[in-house]
C-alpha cells in the first residue's frame, strides 16, 4: 500500500512509525526497505538518509516498543512496580502486536530502551533483594511474561489439533492430567496474565523472607 508523504515530511520517526505499523499487520518478517519505502510512496534509497540500514530501522522500532510501557513514579513499591509496567507491557502489546516480537529479539540500543529495566532493577534492589536475584527476577519478568504474551497473541494455549478425533476414553486413561485441567488449560483468559503476575511477586516475596532469614 502506497501513502504520500506530501502532507507529512520523511523523517526517521516517520519512518520508524510506518515499519511498525506494517510489522503490526504482517509480522515481523514483513518487515523490509523496500516494503517501507512503497508504503510511504518513496524510493528505496531515500531511506537510507535517515535510517543506516534494515538493523538501524528495527534498532529504531525496539526502542518506539520500549517507550510505550508506562514508567511508574519513584517510590513507588516493588509488588506495585511490577504489576504496572507488567499491565503496561501487557497494553501496549495489544496496541502493537508486534513490540513483544521487538522486544526479544533486539538487544536495547539507546536510553529508552533501556528505561523500564532501570526502573525495575531500582525498585528491586531498592526493596533489599541481593543483586543476583535482582537480575533473576528481571530475566523472568521479561522472559516468562513477554512468553504469555506471544501465547496469547499465537493462541499457542488453544485446544491441540492433535487431541482431535481421539477418543475421549483413550485420552481420559493416557492423558487424564491434560483432560481434567483442559476447560483452564486451554481457555486463556485476561485474569490468567494478572495470576501469572502474582505468581512472580509471590516467589520473590519468599525469596526476600529467605534470604532475611539467613
Amino acid at each position: 500500500m502506497e501513502r504520500s508523504t506530501s502532507a507529512v515530511a520523511l523523517s526517521r520517526e516517520r519512518i520508524i512509525t510506518e515499519a511498525l505499523a506494517l510489522a503490526d499487520e504482517q509480522g515481523l518478517h514483513g518487515v523490509s526497505m523496500q516494503q517501507v519505502a512503497r508504503r510511504l510512496g518513496v524510493g528505496t534509497m531515500t531511506l537510507y538518509t535517515y535510517v543506516s540500514g534494515k538493523d538501524d530501522m528495527l534498532d529504531g522500532m525496539a526502542t518506539c516498543a520500549h517507550g510505550m510501557i508506562e514508567l511508574p513514579p519513584p517510590g513507588l513499591g516493588w509488588e506495585d512496580t511490577v504489576r504496572m509496567m507488567a499491565r503496561s507491557l501487557r497494553s501496549a502489546s495489544q496496541r502493537h502486536p508486534a513490540l513483544v516480537g521487538l522486544m526479544i529479539t533486539r538487544t536495547p540500543s539507546s536510553i529508552v530502551a533501556l528505561e523500564p529495566l532501570e526502573r525495575l532493577l531500582a525498585a528491586l534492589r531498592g526493596a533489599g533483594f541481593c543483586d543476583r536475584d535482582v537480575v533473576q527476577a528481571a530475566h523472568l519478568m521479561w522472559g516468562g511474561l513477554t512468553g504469555l504474551l506471544i501465547a496469547e497473541q499465537t493462541g499457542v494455549f488453544g485446544r491441540p489439533r492433535g487431541l482431535d478425533g481421539i477418543d475421549i476414553i483413550e485420552l481420559t486413561g493416557r492423558l487424564p492430567n491434560v483432560v481434567q485441567l483442559a476447560p483452564l488449560l486451554y481457555a486463556s483468559a485476561p485474569s490468567d496474565f494478572e495470576d501469572a503476575v502474582e505468581i512472580v511477586i509471590d516467589g520473590l516475596v519468599g525469596r526476600l523472607r529467605h534470604a532475611e532469614r539467613v
